[in-house]
Protein backbone atom coordinates (compact mmCIF):
# COMPACT_ATOMS: atom_id res chain seq x y z
CA UNK A 1 0.00 0.00 0.00
CA UNK A 2 1.38 3.39 -0.99
CA UNK A 3 -0.35 5.25 1.84
CA UNK A 4 -1.07 4.64 5.50
CA UNK A 5 -4.56 3.38 6.48
CA UNK A 6 -4.89 6.53 8.59
CA UNK A 7 -4.99 8.57 5.36
CA UNK A 8 -7.79 6.54 3.80
CA UNK A 9 -11.40 7.63 4.01
CA UNK A 10 -14.08 4.96 4.52
CA UNK A 11 -15.73 5.99 1.25
CA UNK A 12 -12.55 5.04 -0.60
CA UNK A 13 -13.05 1.37 0.28
CA UNK A 14 -14.53 -0.62 -2.59
CA UNK A 15 -14.96 -4.40 -2.76
CA UNK A 16 -16.27 -6.03 -5.91
CA UNK A 17 -17.63 -9.54 -6.39
CA UNK A 18 -14.24 -10.87 -7.45
CA UNK A 19 -12.71 -9.61 -4.20
CA UNK A 20 -15.45 -11.22 -2.12
CA UNK A 21 -14.90 -14.58 -3.80
CA UNK A 22 -11.14 -14.50 -3.18
CA UNK A 23 -9.54 -16.33 -0.28
CA UNK A 24 -8.08 -13.10 1.11
CA UNK A 25 -11.42 -11.31 1.48
CA UNK A 26 -13.60 -14.38 1.94
CA UNK A 27 -14.27 -13.48 5.57
CA UNK A 28 -16.06 -10.32 4.36
CA UNK A 29 -18.36 -12.21 2.02
CA UNK A 30 -21.44 -11.93 4.27
CA UNK A 31 -20.91 -8.28 5.21
CA UNK A 32 -22.33 -5.32 3.35
CA UNK A 33 -20.07 -2.58 2.03
CA UNK A 34 -21.67 -0.14 4.48
CA UNK A 35 -20.83 -2.44 7.39
CA UNK A 36 -17.22 -2.81 6.21
CA UNK A 37 -16.79 0.94 5.85
CA UNK A 38 -18.29 1.56 9.29
CA UNK A 39 -15.94 -0.94 10.88
CA UNK A 40 -12.94 0.63 9.15
CA UNK A 41 -14.03 4.10 10.33
CA UNK A 42 -14.22 2.80 13.91
CA UNK A 43 -10.81 1.11 13.70
CA UNK A 44 -9.25 4.21 12.16
CA UNK A 45 -10.58 6.45 14.95
CA UNK A 46 -9.54 3.92 17.58
CA UNK A 47 -6.01 3.68 16.21
CA UNK A 48 -5.62 7.44 16.03
CA UNK A 49 -6.74 7.82 19.64
CA UNK A 50 -4.47 5.03 20.87
CA UNK A 51 -1.47 6.36 18.96
CA UNK A 52 -1.93 9.96 20.12
CA UNK A 53 -3.40 9.59 23.62
CA UNK A 54 -2.79 6.11 25.03
CA UNK A 55 0.54 4.72 23.83
CA UNK A 56 2.61 7.82 24.76
CA UNK A 57 1.30 7.63 28.36
CA UNK A 58 1.46 3.86 28.88
CA UNK A 59 4.34 2.09 30.56
CA UNK A 60 4.49 -1.12 28.53
CA UNK A 61 6.83 -2.69 31.12
CA UNK A 62 3.78 -3.54 33.25
CA UNK A 63 2.40 -5.85 30.56
CA UNK A 64 3.87 -9.08 31.96
CA UNK A 65 3.44 -8.33 35.68
CA UNK A 66 0.00 -6.66 35.80
CA UNK A 67 -2.57 -8.55 33.69
CA UNK A 68 -5.24 -5.87 34.27
CA UNK A 69 -3.02 -2.95 33.28
CA UNK A 70 -3.48 -0.78 30.21
CA UNK A 71 -0.26 -2.25 28.84
CA UNK A 72 -1.69 -5.78 29.10
CA UNK A 73 -4.88 -4.62 27.39
CA UNK A 74 -2.92 -3.09 24.51
CA UNK A 75 -0.89 -6.28 24.25
CA UNK A 76 -4.02 -8.41 23.93
CA UNK A 77 -5.59 -5.95 21.46
CA UNK A 78 -2.57 -5.85 19.14
CA UNK A 79 -4.51 -7.57 16.35
CA UNK A 80 -6.83 -4.55 15.91
CA UNK A 81 -4.00 -2.03 15.84
CA UNK A 82 -2.80 -0.98 12.40
CA UNK A 83 0.71 -2.00 11.48
CA UNK A 84 1.58 1.66 10.95
CA UNK A 85 0.31 2.52 14.43
CA UNK A 86 2.64 -0.05 15.95
CA UNK A 87 5.58 1.05 13.82
CA UNK A 88 5.09 4.70 14.79
CA UNK A 89 5.18 3.70 18.47
CA UNK A 90 8.23 1.49 17.89
CA UNK A 91 10.13 4.29 16.15
CA UNK A 92 9.32 6.78 18.87
CA UNK A 93 10.51 4.43 21.61
CA UNK A 94 13.67 3.47 19.72
CA UNK A 95 14.50 7.13 19.18
CA UNK A 96 13.90 7.90 22.87
CA UNK A 97 16.20 5.04 23.91
CA UNK A 98 19.09 6.39 21.84
CA UNK A 99 22.26 6.24 23.94
CA UNK A 100 24.88 7.33 21.45
CA UNK A 101 25.96 10.91 21.94
CA UNK A 102 27.35 13.16 19.24
CA UNK A 103 30.89 12.62 20.55
CA UNK A 104 30.62 8.83 20.55
CA UNK A 105 32.69 7.07 17.90
CA UNK A 106 30.61 4.41 16.16
CA UNK A 107 31.86 0.80 16.53
CA UNK A 108 33.63 -0.42 13.41
CA UNK A 109 33.91 -3.88 11.89
CA UNK A 110 36.53 -4.70 9.30
CA UNK A 111 35.64 -7.51 6.87
CA UNK A 112 37.31 -8.93 3.78
CA UNK A 113 34.69 -9.49 1.02
CA UNK A 114 37.00 -11.88 -0.84
CA UNK A 115 36.89 -14.36 2.02
CA UNK A 116 33.23 -15.07 1.24
CA UNK A 117 34.11 -16.66 -2.11
CA UNK A 118 36.88 -18.93 -0.86
CA UNK A 119 36.28 -22.64 -1.34
CA UNK A 120 36.55 -25.08 1.60
CA UNK A 121 37.33 -22.34 4.09
CA UNK A 122 37.27 -23.36 7.76
CA UNK A 123 34.22 -22.38 9.85
CA UNK A 124 36.37 -20.14 12.03
CA UNK A 125 37.03 -17.87 9.04
CA UNK A 126 33.34 -17.14 8.40
CA UNK A 127 32.27 -13.51 8.39
CA UNK A 128 29.51 -14.20 10.92
CA UNK A 129 31.95 -15.61 13.47
CA UNK A 130 34.44 -12.80 12.84
CA UNK A 131 31.71 -10.17 13.26
CA UNK A 132 30.50 -11.81 16.48
CA UNK A 133 34.03 -11.71 17.85
CA UNK A 134 34.45 -8.10 16.76
CA UNK A 135 31.25 -6.94 18.49
CA UNK A 136 31.82 -8.93 21.69
CA UNK A 137 33.78 -6.04 23.21
CA UNK A 138 31.32 -3.32 22.15
CA UNK A 139 28.95 -1.99 24.82
CA UNK A 140 25.25 -2.17 24.01
CA UNK A 141 24.93 1.61 24.43
CA UNK A 142 27.15 2.05 21.38
CA UNK A 143 24.59 0.22 19.22
CA UNK A 144 21.55 2.15 20.46
CA UNK A 145 21.07 4.82 17.83
CA UNK A 146 17.96 6.49 16.51
CA UNK A 147 16.16 4.73 13.69
CA UNK A 148 18.07 5.40 10.47
CA UNK A 149 16.43 8.03 8.24
CA UNK A 150 17.38 10.37 5.44
CA UNK A 151 19.99 10.27 2.72
CA UNK A 152 22.96 9.96 5.10
CA UNK A 153 21.63 7.76 7.92
CA UNK A 154 23.49 6.91 11.13
CA UNK A 155 23.78 3.15 11.52
CA UNK A 156 24.52 1.22 14.75
CA UNK A 157 27.99 0.39 13.46
CA UNK A 158 30.36 1.14 10.62
CA UNK A 159 31.49 -1.63 8.33
CA UNK A 160 34.84 -1.38 6.59
CA UNK A 161 35.32 -3.64 3.58
CA UNK A 162 39.04 -4.19 3.17
CA UNK A 163 40.36 -3.53 -0.31
CA UNK A 164 37.30 -1.57 -1.43
CA UNK A 165 37.16 2.14 -2.13
CA UNK A 166 33.67 2.86 -0.80
CA UNK A 167 32.18 6.32 -0.47
CA UNK A 168 29.56 6.51 2.31
CA UNK A 169 28.53 3.85 4.78
CA UNK A 170 25.17 2.68 3.45
CA UNK A 171 26.29 0.21 0.78
CA UNK A 172 28.87 -1.58 2.93
CA UNK A 173 26.50 -1.77 5.92
CA UNK A 174 23.69 -3.25 3.79
CA UNK A 175 26.17 -5.73 2.32
CA UNK A 176 27.13 -6.70 5.87
CA UNK A 177 23.49 -7.38 6.83
CA UNK A 178 22.96 -9.43 3.66
CA UNK A 179 26.11 -11.42 4.35
CA UNK A 180 25.11 -12.14 7.96
CA UNK A 181 21.72 -13.47 6.84
CA UNK A 182 23.29 -15.64 4.16
CA UNK A 183 25.80 -17.23 6.52
CA UNK A 184 23.17 -17.73 9.23
CA UNK A 185 21.20 -19.93 6.85
CA UNK A 186 24.24 -21.88 5.67
CA UNK A 187 25.98 -24.88 7.27
CA UNK A 188 28.84 -22.52 8.13
CA UNK A 189 26.98 -21.25 11.21
CA UNK A 190 25.39 -24.17 13.03
CA UNK A 191 22.58 -22.25 14.75
CA UNK A 192 19.64 -22.95 12.43
CA UNK A 193 18.29 -26.06 10.75
CA UNK A 194 15.88 -26.46 7.82
CA UNK A 195 12.22 -26.74 8.74
CA UNK A 196 11.43 -30.48 9.21
CA UNK A 197 8.26 -30.13 7.12
CA UNK A 198 10.48 -29.43 4.10
CA UNK A 199 10.93 -33.22 3.87
CA UNK A 200 7.23 -33.35 2.95
CA UNK A 201 7.59 -30.45 0.50
CA UNK A 202 6.13 -27.88 2.92
CA UNK A 203 7.76 -24.64 4.06
CA UNK A 204 10.84 -25.31 1.97
CA UNK A 205 13.53 -22.70 2.51
CA UNK A 206 12.33 -21.98 6.05
CA UNK A 207 14.43 -22.50 9.18
CA UNK A 208 14.07 -23.03 12.92
CA UNK A 209 16.55 -22.77 15.76
CA UNK A 210 18.56 -25.96 16.01
CA UNK A 211 17.64 -27.58 19.35
CA UNK A 212 19.98 -29.50 21.60
CA UNK A 213 22.57 -28.83 24.30
CA UNK A 214 24.04 -25.34 24.04
CA UNK A 215 27.79 -24.82 24.26
CA UNK A 216 29.47 -21.63 25.42
CA UNK A 217 30.33 -20.78 21.80
CA UNK A 218 26.73 -21.38 20.74
CA UNK A 219 25.51 -19.01 23.42
CA UNK A 220 27.85 -16.24 22.27
CA UNK A 221 26.75 -16.64 18.66
CA UNK A 222 23.06 -16.67 19.61
CA UNK A 223 23.55 -13.45 21.59
CA UNK A 224 25.16 -11.92 18.51
CA UNK A 225 22.21 -13.15 16.42
CA UNK A 226 19.89 -11.31 18.81
CA UNK A 227 22.02 -8.19 18.47
CA UNK A 228 21.70 -8.42 14.68
CA UNK A 229 17.92 -8.50 15.03
CA UNK A 230 18.09 -5.37 17.18
CA UNK A 231 20.46 -3.73 14.72
CA UNK A 232 18.00 -4.45 11.90
CA UNK A 233 15.28 -2.60 13.86
CA UNK A 234 17.44 0.46 14.46
CA UNK A 235 18.92 0.56 10.97
CA UNK A 236 15.56 -0.26 9.32
CA UNK A 237 17.41 -2.69 7.06
CA UNK A 238 15.89 -6.18 6.86
CA UNK A 239 17.94 -9.14 8.06
CA UNK A 240 16.76 -11.53 5.35
CA UNK A 241 16.37 -14.76 7.33
CA UNK A 242 13.38 -17.04 6.71
CA UNK A 243 12.36 -18.35 10.12
CA UNK A 244 9.19 -20.24 11.00
CA UNK A 245 6.49 -18.53 13.12
CA UNK A 246 7.45 -20.71 16.12
CA UNK A 247 10.67 -18.71 16.41
CA UNK A 248 8.92 -15.34 16.50
CA UNK A 249 6.27 -16.58 18.92
CA UNK A 250 8.95 -17.90 21.28
CA UNK A 251 10.98 -14.70 20.95
CA UNK A 252 7.96 -12.67 22.12
CA UNK A 253 7.09 -15.17 24.85
CA UNK A 254 3.86 -16.30 23.16
CA UNK A 255 2.44 -19.78 23.60
CA UNK A 256 2.84 -22.23 20.73
CA UNK A 257 -0.25 -23.82 19.22
CA UNK A 258 0.15 -27.53 19.90
CA UNK A 259 -1.76 -28.38 16.72
CA UNK A 260 -1.15 -25.69 14.12
CA UNK A 261 2.50 -24.93 14.93
CA UNK A 262 3.38 -28.63 15.00
CA UNK A 263 1.60 -29.22 11.71
CA UNK A 264 3.36 -26.29 10.04
CA UNK A 265 6.82 -27.10 11.38
CA UNK A 266 6.91 -30.91 11.51
CA UNK A 267 4.10 -32.33 9.39
CA UNK A 268 5.53 -35.86 9.57
CA UNK A 269 5.34 -35.99 13.36
CA UNK A 270 1.92 -34.33 13.25
CA UNK A 271 0.55 -37.00 10.90
CA UNK A 272 2.19 -39.75 12.94
CA UNK A 273 0.47 -38.54 16.12
CA UNK A 274 -2.83 -38.03 14.34
CA UNK A 275 -2.90 -41.67 13.29
CA UNK A 276 -2.56 -42.74 16.92
CA UNK A 277 -5.11 -40.18 18.10
CA UNK A 278 -7.76 -41.32 15.60
CA UNK A 279 -7.61 -44.96 16.68
CA UNK A 280 -10.89 -46.03 18.34
CA UNK A 281 -10.55 -49.79 18.83
CA UNK A 282 -7.89 -52.30 19.82
CA UNK A 283 -8.22 -53.90 16.41
CA UNK A 284 -7.29 -50.61 14.71
CA UNK A 285 -4.30 -50.28 17.02
CA UNK A 286 -3.13 -53.79 16.14
CA UNK A 287 -3.55 -53.02 12.44
CA UNK A 288 -1.49 -49.84 12.81
CA UNK A 289 1.35 -51.75 14.44
CA UNK A 290 1.18 -54.46 11.78
CA UNK A 291 1.24 -51.96 8.88
CA UNK A 292 4.28 -50.23 10.33
CA UNK A 293 6.05 -53.54 10.95
CA UNK A 294 6.72 -52.30 14.48
CA UNK A 295 5.04 -54.40 17.08
CA UNK A 296 5.29 -53.31 19.73
CA UNK A 297 6.21 -49.62 19.63
CA UNK A 298 8.35 -48.36 22.51
CA UNK A 299 8.48 -45.06 24.38
CA UNK A 300 11.30 -43.64 22.27
CA UNK A 301 11.23 -41.08 19.47
CA UNK A 302 13.73 -39.39 17.21
CA UNK A 303 14.63 -35.81 18.17
CA UNK A 304 15.00 -33.08 15.56
CA UNK A 305 18.82 -33.40 15.58
CA UNK A 306 18.36 -37.13 14.86
CA UNK A 307 18.99 -38.72 18.27
CA UNK A 308 16.80 -41.39 19.85
CA UNK A 309 15.16 -39.93 22.97
CA UNK A 310 13.47 -41.95 25.70
CA UNK A 311 10.07 -40.47 26.44
CA UNK A 312 9.98 -41.77 29.99
CA UNK A 313 12.45 -43.48 32.35
CA UNK A 314 13.74 -46.63 30.63
CA UNK A 315 11.45 -45.79 27.72
CA UNK A 316 13.34 -48.13 25.39
CA UNK A 317 11.96 -51.01 27.44
CA UNK A 318 8.39 -49.68 27.81
CA UNK A 319 6.10 -50.92 25.03
CA UNK A 320 3.24 -48.85 23.68
CA UNK A 321 -0.07 -50.57 24.34
CA UNK A 322 -3.70 -49.80 23.77
CA UNK A 323 -3.96 -48.59 27.35
CA UNK A 324 -1.00 -46.15 27.32
CA UNK A 325 -1.15 -44.98 23.70
CA UNK A 326 -2.41 -41.53 24.69
CA UNK A 327 0.51 -41.07 27.08
CA UNK A 328 2.78 -41.99 24.17
CA UNK A 329 1.17 -39.36 21.92
CA UNK A 330 1.33 -36.70 24.65
CA UNK A 331 4.99 -37.49 25.36
CA UNK A 332 6.00 -37.14 21.69
CA UNK A 333 4.04 -33.90 21.35
CA UNK A 334 5.67 -32.51 24.52
CA UNK A 335 9.13 -33.48 23.24
CA UNK A 336 8.62 -31.82 19.86
CA UNK A 337 7.06 -28.63 21.27
CA UNK A 338 9.91 -28.38 23.76
CA UNK A 339 12.39 -28.60 20.89
CA UNK A 340 10.47 -25.97 18.91
CA UNK A 341 10.35 -23.60 21.88
CA UNK A 342 14.09 -24.07 22.35
CA UNK A 343 13.88 -22.05 25.58
CA UNK A 344 17.57 -21.87 26.49
CA UNK A 345 18.60 -20.79 23.00
CA UNK A 346 15.72 -18.32 22.70
CA UNK A 347 16.82 -16.80 26.01
CA UNK A 348 20.29 -16.19 24.53
CA UNK A 349 18.78 -14.54 21.43
CA UNK A 350 16.57 -12.39 23.68
CA UNK A 351 19.63 -11.37 25.69
CA UNK A 352 21.28 -10.01 22.55
CA UNK A 353 18.09 -8.41 21.21
CA UNK A 354 17.22 -6.64 24.45
CA UNK A 355 20.74 -5.24 24.75
CA UNK A 356 19.97 -3.18 21.64
CA UNK A 357 16.18 -2.74 21.85
CA UNK A 358 14.23 -2.20 25.11
CA UNK A 359 12.12 -5.27 25.90
CA UNK A 360 8.83 -3.49 26.54
CA UNK A 361 8.67 -1.71 23.16
CA UNK A 362 7.90 -5.03 21.44
CA UNK A 363 4.83 -5.76 23.61
CA UNK A 364 2.34 -4.36 21.08
CA UNK A 365 3.78 -6.33 18.16
CA UNK A 366 2.47 -9.67 16.97
CA UNK A 367 4.93 -12.37 15.86
CA UNK A 368 4.06 -11.59 12.24
CA UNK A 369 4.65 -7.85 12.84
CA UNK A 370 8.07 -8.54 14.33
CA UNK A 371 9.10 -10.83 11.47
CA UNK A 372 7.96 -8.31 8.85
CA UNK A 373 9.76 -5.43 10.55
CA UNK A 374 13.01 -7.30 11.19
CA UNK A 375 13.26 -9.48 8.10
CA UNK A 376 11.11 -7.73 5.52
CA UNK A 377 9.22 -9.76 2.94
CA UNK A 378 10.90 -11.86 0.24
CA UNK A 379 8.83 -10.34 -2.57
CA UNK A 380 9.57 -7.04 -4.27
CA UNK A 381 6.57 -4.70 -4.61
CA UNK A 382 7.35 -3.05 -7.92
CA UNK A 383 4.52 -0.51 -7.60
CA UNK A 384 5.83 0.59 -4.19
CA UNK A 385 9.37 0.85 -5.57
CA UNK A 386 8.15 2.86 -8.54
CA UNK A 387 6.31 5.25 -6.21
CA UNK A 388 9.56 5.73 -4.27
CA UNK A 389 11.82 6.48 -7.22
CA UNK A 390 13.17 9.90 -8.15
CA UNK A 391 14.77 11.00 -11.40
CA UNK A 392 17.81 13.30 -11.36
CA UNK A 393 19.99 15.34 -13.68
CA UNK A 394 17.35 15.95 -16.32
CA UNK A 395 15.95 12.42 -16.46
CA UNK A 396 12.13 12.22 -16.57
CA UNK A 397 9.77 9.35 -15.92
CA UNK A 398 8.33 9.89 -19.40
CA UNK A 399 11.66 9.31 -21.17
CA UNK A 400 11.56 6.37 -23.54
CA UNK A 401 14.45 4.50 -21.94
CA UNK A 402 12.79 4.89 -18.51
CA UNK A 403 9.70 3.21 -19.92
CA UNK A 404 11.95 0.44 -21.24
CA UNK A 405 13.48 0.13 -17.79
CA UNK A 406 10.18 -0.35 -15.96
CA UNK A 407 8.83 -2.65 -18.68
CA UNK A 408 11.86 -4.89 -18.20
CA UNK A 409 11.41 -5.01 -14.42
CA UNK A 410 7.71 -5.79 -14.75
CA UNK A 411 8.61 -8.88 -16.77
CA UNK A 412 11.24 -10.07 -14.28
CA UNK A 413 10.57 -12.94 -11.91
CA UNK A 414 10.73 -12.31 -8.17
CA UNK A 415 14.15 -13.95 -8.06
CA UNK A 416 15.39 -11.60 -10.77
CA UNK A 417 13.89 -8.60 -8.96
CA UNK A 418 15.72 -9.58 -5.76
CA UNK A 419 18.94 -9.78 -7.74
CA UNK A 420 18.26 -6.33 -9.16
CA UNK A 421 17.71 -4.88 -5.67
CA UNK A 422 20.90 -6.57 -4.48
CA UNK A 423 22.77 -5.15 -7.47
CA UNK A 424 21.42 -1.64 -6.93
CA UNK A 425 21.66 -1.19 -3.14
CA UNK A 426 23.35 -4.28 -1.67
CA UNK A 427 20.29 -5.78 0.02
CA UNK A 428 17.76 -8.28 -1.28
CA UNK A 429 14.74 -7.04 0.69
CA UNK A 430 13.34 -3.56 0.93
CA UNK A 431 11.28 -2.00 3.74
CA UNK A 432 7.56 -2.28 3.02
CA UNK A 433 6.74 1.12 4.49
CA UNK A 434 8.17 4.61 4.40
CA UNK A 435 7.56 7.69 6.54
CA UNK A 436 6.43 9.57 3.44
CA UNK A 437 3.26 7.43 3.52
CA UNK A 438 1.97 9.58 6.36
CA UNK A 439 1.36 12.41 3.91
CA UNK A 440 3.76 14.84 5.58
CA UNK A 441 5.72 16.60 2.86
CA UNK A 442 8.62 17.18 5.29
CA UNK A 443 8.98 13.48 6.11
CA UNK A 444 12.30 11.94 5.18
CA UNK A 445 12.49 8.61 3.44
CA UNK A 446 13.39 5.35 5.12
CA UNK A 447 16.77 4.16 3.75
CA UNK A 448 17.57 3.07 1.13
CA UNK A 449 14.59 4.88 -0.41
CA UNK A 450 14.22 6.65 -2.69
CA UNK A 451 15.77 4.81 -5.59
CA UNK A 452 17.39 7.35 -7.90
CA UNK A 453 17.83 7.04 -11.63
CA UNK A 454 20.28 9.32 -13.37
CA UNK A 455 22.32 9.52 -16.57
CA UNK A 456 25.61 7.65 -17.00
CA UNK A 457 28.86 9.52 -16.60
CA UNK A 458 31.54 9.73 -19.28
CA UNK A 459 31.17 9.41 -23.00
CA UNK A 460 30.45 6.76 -25.56
CA UNK A 461 27.60 5.25 -27.54
CA UNK A 462 24.73 4.42 -25.16
CA UNK A 463 23.99 0.93 -26.54
CA UNK A 464 27.58 -0.18 -25.93
CA UNK A 465 27.69 0.96 -22.30
CA UNK A 466 26.79 -0.89 -19.14
CA UNK A 467 24.54 -0.02 -16.23
CA UNK A 468 26.44 1.26 -13.19
CA UNK A 469 25.28 1.81 -9.63
CA UNK A 470 26.21 3.64 -6.46
CA UNK A 471 24.94 1.29 -3.79
CA UNK A 472 25.35 3.77 -0.92
CA UNK A 473 22.88 6.12 -2.62
CA UNK A 474 20.65 3.52 -4.32
CA UNK A 475 21.57 5.30 -7.56
CA UNK A 476 21.12 3.68 -10.99
CA UNK A 477 23.23 5.24 -13.73
CA UNK A 478 21.17 4.21 -16.71
CA UNK A 479 22.31 4.75 -20.32
CA UNK A 480 19.51 5.73 -22.73
CA UNK A 481 19.36 2.43 -24.61
CA UNK A 482 17.64 2.62 -27.97
CA UNK A 483 15.42 -0.48 -27.75
CA UNK A 484 13.54 -2.57 -25.21
CA UNK A 485 15.61 -5.64 -26.08
CA UNK A 486 18.90 -3.89 -25.34
CA UNK A 487 17.59 -2.52 -22.03
CA UNK A 488 16.42 -5.98 -20.91
CA UNK A 489 19.66 -7.70 -21.94
CA UNK A 490 21.80 -5.07 -20.18
CA UNK A 491 19.77 -5.40 -16.97
CA UNK A 492 20.02 -9.19 -17.06
CA UNK A 493 23.75 -8.95 -17.61
CA UNK A 494 24.09 -6.54 -14.68
CA UNK A 495 22.16 -8.64 -12.14
CA UNK A 496 23.61 -12.00 -13.19
CA UNK A 497 27.22 -11.16 -14.01
CA UNK A 498 27.93 -8.41 -11.53
CA UNK A 499 26.29 -9.69 -8.38
CA UNK A 500 27.21 -8.08 -5.05
CA UNK A 501 28.66 -4.79 -6.33
CA UNK A 502 30.42 -2.92 -3.55
CA UNK A 503 31.55 0.16 -5.40
CA UNK A 504 30.94 2.08 -8.58
CA UNK A 505 34.07 0.89 -10.36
Amino acid sequence: MSSSPSRLCPDEIHINDADRSSEVFGVLRDHSLTSIRSRFAFLKTLNQSIEQLVLPLTDMRTNATHPLSTAALLHSASTILFYDTKMAFLKRMLDHSNHRGSSYIAPELSLDPLETIEVDKPASSGQFLQAAKGLSSVTSAGLRVKVATGGDPVFPLRVHLRGEQVLGSGGSFRHFMWLMARELQSPLVDLLMPCPSAAANRNKGKFILKPGPMTYSDEKLLIFFGQLLGISLRSDIPLAVDLMPVFWKSLLGRQLDAKEDLRATDILTYNYLRRFSEIETKEEFATLCFEADLCPYYFVYTSLPGDEVELCPDGADVPVTWENRREYVDAIRALRLSELRCEARIAAVQCGLYSVVPLHVLAVLSPADLETRMCGIPTVDLDFLKAHTTYVAGIKDTDLHIEYFWNALENFSQDQLRKFIKFACNQERLPIRCSCQEGNSSSVHVPPYPMKIGPPGGRGRADSRYIRVETCMFMIKLPPYSTQEIMTSKLLYAINCREDPLTDL
